[in-house]
């Protein structure tokens, strides 16, 4: 039964992950890009569309893992991870150190240098939001790497996810050799639920608080994971109907699309003063987009030969879904270099470093992301890629080191 259940949530979802994952990048790169572009603001959510993503995909994983084998190898579990994200996050960090010091001056190396050897360690996020209770969005807006934040957030929550399953079916398996039978998956489901009713209410309160630092911690986004992991539960126990689907999957559009658009508009939140949208992300304002993505997921295949299944197959569309991770590395450290470089930036250089993402994002893809991920030795050998992703992540943190040493402040 567990077989038949992963084969077709393997045939139901991976276009409509993809495309989702298109929509998602997209949505960031019009928002980073689209200067003077109406309502583009909204893009601000496609980072949570990926953590919606992210946290149904590996929550899926594990406890397909768990119906397999009745356990999850945490050393593979993370090493599989190491081989997916390292290579290319690392790759695209010491490009980023090198092009500082090529481009930008000697005092801006110090802080790219601390947010590089962050970003290694995963721990940008925190480092983030260090520099905005300091000194605002202005301390951290220029850096090459900040867009790391949400990968640091990611990371950090795949050392939660695990051990969290894993507790939660080894309660279910002490209450039933006590007699009180409480299925592994309804376990799973309690401790999910709870996790994010929690991290929903400290993100609403933090956000309210102090919401340029609650933006970043990862406390305040485990929510979104966790919706994503709920909706990978649900799907083992129930499936819409064509109808019920296709109802779904437009009301997930319009949420994550024309809803996201919130973002954009002024004066939504209560208190003294003029608020900006932001200042209720990510709670409650990412719920539209987070509710979305769960929704269209849940609505699994499109209907083959409609419309929307043509635009979610459309080559291109795929593509961008698969590159989504490179181009996400990618897009970011070209604006600020860029604007050391030339200065104000118009529409021409945006769409060209548009293109340049885009062209990036493929070629890492294809040539680190794949090409690194299968190399036998490392695939093979969970301590082996345990031990190398180690050793990247000291020498490129240690490049930063000696940029923001070298930068002298």
């Amino acid at each position: 039964m567990a077989q038949r259940v992963r084969a077709r949530e393997q045939r139901r979802f991976y276009p409509e992950v993809q495309a989702l994952r298109a929509v998602a990048i997209g949505m960031v790169l019009l928002f980073h890009f689209g200067s003077g572009i109406p309502f583009v603001g909204g893009g601000l959510v496609g980072v949570d569309v990926f953590f919606v993503i992210s946290g149904f995909l590996i929550s899926g994983h594990l406890l397909a893992e768990l119906d397999r084998t009745g356990r999850v190898r945490l050393a593979d579990f993370y090493a599989r991870r190491a081989r997916r994200l390292l290579p290319a996050s690392l790759s695209v960090l010491l490009a980023v150190a090198v092009a500082t010091a090529l481009i930008l001056p000697r005092e801006a190396w110090g802080d790219a240098g601390r947010s590089v050897l962050a970003s290694a360690f995963y721990a940008m996020n925190l480092y983030a939001a260090h520099l905005t209770a300091l000194g605002g969005q202005e301390a951290f807006a220029a850096l090459p790497t900040v867009h790391y934040w949400s990968l640091s957030a990611e990371e950090q929550f795949y050392l939660l996810w695990p051990p969290l399953i894993l507790l939660a079916a080894a309660v279910a398996s002490w209450l039933g050799r006590r007699g009180r039978a409480v299925g592994r998956v309804t376990a799973v489901g309690i401790a999910l639920t709870v996790v994010a009713v929690v991290s929903f209410v400290v993100a609403l309160v933090w956000t309210w608080i102090d919401y340029p630092v609650a933006y970043f911690v990862t406390v305040t986004r485990v929510w979104e994971f966790a919706a994503g992991g709920l909706v990978a539960l649900l799907l083992r126990r129930w499936a819409p109907t064509q109808r019920t689907a296709t109802v779904l999957r437009w009301l997930g559009l319009i949420l994550i699309l024309p809803g996201s658009l919130l973002l954009v508009l002024p004066d939504v939140m209560p208190g003294p003063g003029v608020l900006p949208a932001v200042a209720a992300f990510p709670a409650p304002l990412a719920v539209p987009a987070v509710l979305g993505t769960a929704l269209v997921i849940i609505a699994g295949g499109t209907r083959p030969g409609s419309f929307l299944d043509r635009v979610v197959k459309w080559r291109p569309t795929q593509w961008l879904g698969l590159i989504s991770y490179s181009v996400y590395l990618w897009h970011w450290p070209l604006v600020p270099l860029t604007e050391a470089l030339l200065g104000q930036m118009g529409a021409p250089v945006r769409i060209a470093l548009l293109a340049l993402s885009l062209l990036l994002g493929h070629v890492w893809q294809r040539w680190v992301e794949d090409a690194s991920r299968y190399v036998p030795g490392m695939k093979q050998s969970t301590r082996m890629s345990l031990w190398a992703a180690l050793a990247g992540m000291l020498v490129v943190g240690g490049v930063g080191l000696l940029l923001a040493v070298a930068g002298g402040s």
